[in-house]
């Protein structure tokens, strides 16, 4: 397994250039701030240069977005001083919130890693939400290069399975075309709704 400290930085190496998914809300985030009542904790798991968590702030919600990534973290602070907005540096695998804290997760993009334990990571979500909380958990299953070749990550079966403590809402499984990334290439992804 991959230390804390090299995962932080293999990430600060892509976030030194603008990453080519920084700069736009996930269609996750946007669905979960329909979902949930004024007030409500969210915890923004890879929160990346904060995308999803500022937009969450806007609306309103108390947020703590966290990365395994200080450059990550400092592009995030820098576009956004709000008040409910709480980033800081931590790691999926073991979180610093106490039980029962968080009413929503979103975590997206982050557990198809294999430097990051799936079965940890999925204890520590159960931990940190209330009960009857709710999550989102975006996952890209591979890459699908144009010469043909796949890279797999986590099989679909892994990750449902890693979630077995929780009510499965929602499954949806696509193909999204990475237009921006180079070289092109296509994902299968699987985005799970989940309720403790």
């Amino acid at each position: 397994m991959v230390s804390k400290q090299d995962k932080g930085k293999i990430w600060d190496k892509v976030y030194t250039k603008k990453a080519h998914w920084e700069g736009g809300v996930s269609k996750a985030a946007r669905n979960l701030s329909k979902r949930l009542k004024k007030g409500d904790k969210i915890l923004d798991l890879g929160c990346g240069s904060g995308d999803d968590s500022i937009f969450l702030a806007k609306k309103g919600f108390p947020i703590w977005g966290i990365d395994i990534s200080r450059l990550a973290i400092k592009k995030a602070k820098s576009l956004s001083k709000l008040k409910n907005l709480h980033l800081s540096l931590g790691d999926i695998d073991g979180l610093k919130f106490k039980n029962n804290f968080f009413d929503a997760v979103i975590c997206m993009w982050v557990l198809n890693s294999k430097t990051t334990s799936l079965e940890k990571s999925s204890k520590e979500i159960h931990r940190v939400l209330k009960k009857e909380g709710i999550a989102t958990i975006g996952n890209i299953l591979n890459i699908k290069y144009q010469n043909k070749k796949i890279e797999r990550f986590r099989s679909k079966k892994d990750i449902i399975n890693a979630f077995k403590n929780f009510k499965i809402l929602e499954k949806i499984e696509f193909e999204t075309h990475d237009k921006h990334a180079k070289p092109q290439h296509k994902h299968d992804v699987l985005i799970l709704s989940l309720k403790k």
